[in-house]
């Protein structure tokens, strides 16, 4: 299957290294992954070294719709805080294009703070226990009953 993994950047916090080893657990796995980032990072030189292809996009909607046409992702795999940041950029970029590209969003924080993302992400998965936790002890959202936890 053709997968997209979708981040910020490449840094070297903890949400980047979920995202590389997603990437490259599903690629061993026979998946055709793609790391697209909108900032590079020192994970360029480990997803490299694995044969992850990846692409740095500058963080505008037209360019990563282009890029997307390109790849024909079956999903994307986007990594995300829950709350409004940079990688939002991914909603507006799938509103370009002829039809919607299912989105996987792994919730690092368990936060379910960004309005904007519940139009673009189809299924939320959380880190751990305790992040998916804190957003189904709140009063019933409609954002909660998509929740997977891992």
């Amino acid at each position: 299957m053709k997968l997209v993994v979708f981040l910020n950047g490449l840094g070297i916090g903890g949400t980047e290294k979920a995202a590389c080893y997603w990437a490259r657990g599903l690629q061993v796995r026979g998946h055709q992954v793609t790391v697209l980032a909108l900032t590079d990072g020192p994970r360029r030189a480990e997803l490299e070294s694995h044969g992850v292809p990846l692409k740095i996009l500058p963080d505008g909607a037209s360019e990563i719709a282009g890029e997307l046409l390109k790849l024909a992702p079956a999903a994307i795999h986007a990594h995300g805080p829950g709350f409004p940041h940079p990688g939002d950029v991914l909603g507006e970029a799938l509103k370009r294009l002829p039809s919607k590209i299912p989105v996987v969003q792994t919730n690092v924080f368990g936060r379910l703070d960004n309005p904007r993302d519940e139009a673009w992400t189809d299924f939320r998965l959380f880190v751990s226990s305790s992040c998916s936790a804190r957003p189904v002890s709140k009063p019933w959202h409609p954002r909660t009953s998509r929740l997977i936890t891992t």
